[in-house]
């Protein structure tokens, strides 16, 4: 049969200049005369974005980013990860696929407008489009039942997403950027699925089965109550190495044998939040591949040595697992397969559904001790009303003592050594003000008794048991284990995290909202563009 497999996925970065990409864009999003018509603010940025471009190939101005301003140095900090996620299929159930937009900067408007084809039949499937502003992410899904297919002994399907997105240019404009992915998937020949057995072995809850996360501590001093524990992960010049295990396999049905994995063929491998952490190619060497017959295993080096800002890393950090590669056959095919944890459920033996990652680190740490007005130390639990405590260039009194009971806590630990275990929205004082236990990143600078300390190491511990605090006739800070703390009275003042503002949506934002949203109608009807 006829098939494109041996490309990789067809990206195109959209040029406006050019006249046949622009009235591509156009038409996806409805044609000249509708966005004439019900989206002007929008059709302006359109026409704003093509003389710019226009300007750009004339050598006026410089070209737009596509992705957003990332730190310098090897492989550092996130990307933007836009792409084409799973597409998948089961011959008891549906064909499906999935787009995203995972951004590292929060964007005006984010857009995506997708279809799904039967390749092998020339079949128009099903279509969506999806619109959001002031976000960092955006999902979008096609979905058909198996039924409902031509019955063909072959299946090889296509996916196509075109990306949005609105950012402003240095001179403060308006401007839409936009790209167009492609995939092709051979899943099933001679009624039989290609692929007949995925299995991931890392990461996976070895510790927890059942657990709904895979549980990862970086440099916790004990390692319990993890999957996978990592003991020596760098952290230097504000960067933390990204450690993950990441082992498997997959068997290809009679007389398709394994070859080889392409790396230059859409190969990702990657942590998803906001924006991806992308595994470092220069170690593409240190996997371990092995050939059985029709199965492929393999095993990743656990430093993946791409490096994150430390202020990306919190007391824990959840994030999505996602890998795509493509398989080559001795048919002279590649067959691609794809592990995500991004909650999707599917029979397609060629996709894996695993457990989001869930990265704490820190030490551990017990007893809180208070420093008095007379310079001694008390626990806690031994202080009474009417005692004086050490606050910020003076003393005060302890007007009342609480007690309440909490099943996690916070462990926070310094470059020199202190260590204390609060409450996740207890107040702590930093060179930038009072923060939340739970709003603290690795890239805090925090105050304390004996001068500024730097974050090394941060934890959630379970804990259920009986904590204190106490309420103090003074707003200055008080001091625990030598940090600069607030008290109870504090704590309430700072409350729960405040929600932001709900800002009114520009013009442009309201169109192009509503205007996805009369597309997705449409194709949800037609079933087609």
């Amino acid at each position: 049969m006829k098939t494109l497999l041996n490309q990789q996925t067809v990206k195109i970065y959209h040029n406006l200049a050019d006249e046949n990409e622009f009235q591509f864009i156009m038409g996806r999003l409805g044609g000249e005369d509708r966005l004439k018509k019900n989206c002007p603010e929008l059709y302006k940025i359109l026409h704003y974005s093509s003389k710019q471009e226009r300007r750009v190939a004339n050598g006026l101005t410089t070209a737009p980013l596509l992705k957003s301003s990332l730190p310098e140095g090897d492989n550092y900090g996130l990307e933007d990860s836009i792409g084409i996620r799973t597409l998948n299929y089961d011959i008891q159930t549906n064909v499906y696929t999935s787009s995203g937009m995972s951004m590292v900067e929060e964007n005006k408007s984010l857009a995506i407008i997708g279809q799904l084809y039967d390749k092998t039949n020339n079949q128009s499937l099903d279509g969506f489009a999806v619109g959001v502003s002031d976000a960092h992410n955006l999902e979008g899904e096609s979905l058909c039942k198996s039924s409902s297919l031509i019955k063909s002994n072959d299946y090889e399907f296509q996916a196509i997403s075109t990306f949005y997105k609105i950012v402003k240019d240095k001179d403060g404009h308006e401007r839409l950027v936009s790209e167009t992915h492609e995939t092709d998937a051979l899943k099933v020949l001679g009624k039989n699925n290609i692929v007949e057995k995925l299995v991931v072995k890392d990461p996976m809850p070895k510790n927890h089965p059942g657990a709904k996360k895979t549980v990862l501590y970086y440099n916790n001093r004990t390692g319990k109550g993890c999957d996978y524990y990592y003991n020596n992960v760098n952290t230097k010049d504000n960067k933390v190495e990204v450690n993950i295990d990441f082992s498997g396999s997959v068997t290809f049905m009679k007389g398709f044998s394994p070859i080889y994995v392409d790396k230059n063929k859409d190969f990702m491998l990657q942590l998803v939040d906001k924006g991806a952490a992308n595994f470092n190619m220069s170690f593409w060497n240190k996997i371990e591949w092995a050939i059985s017959d029709r199965t492929l295993s393999w095993k990743f080096p656990s430093n993946w040595h791409d490096w994150l800002d430390s202020s990306q890393f919190h007391l824990t950090n959840d994030a999505q697992f996602y890998c795509k590669m493509y398989v080559e056959t001795e048919k002279g095919i590649a067959i691609p397969i794809t592990i995500s944890s991004m909650d999707i459920e599917h029979k397609d033996p060629s996709y894996c559904a695993i457990n989001p990652i869930k990265i704490e680190w820190g030490c551990f740490a017990k007893g809180t001790r208070i420093l008095m007005a007379d310079y001694s130390e008390k626990f806690i639990e031994e202080i009474r009303q009417g005692d004086q405590i050490k606050i910020q260039g003076s003393s005060a009194i302890v007007t009342e003592v609480i007690r309440g009971r909490e099943e996690t806590l916070a462990m926070i630990g310094t470059e020199r050594g202190k260590c204390i275990c609060v409450t996740r929205d207890h107040p702590m004082l930093t060179q930038g003000g009072w923060k939340r236990a739970d709003e603290l990143s690795a890239a805090d600078i925090l105050e304390m008794y004996d001068g500024r300390d730097s974050i090394k190491e941060l934890h959630l511990i379970e804990y259920n048991k009986e904590v204190f605090s106490v309420r103090i006739d003074s707003e200055e800070a008080l001091v625990a284990e030598g940090f600069y703390t607030g008290d109870f009275g504090c704590q309430n003042r700072i409350g729960k995290k405040k929600e932001q503002p709900s800002q009114k949506k520009e013009g442009y934002q309201q169109e192009l909202e509503a205007l996805v949203a009369e597309l997705n109608r449409e194709m949800k009807y037609n079933g087609r563009e």
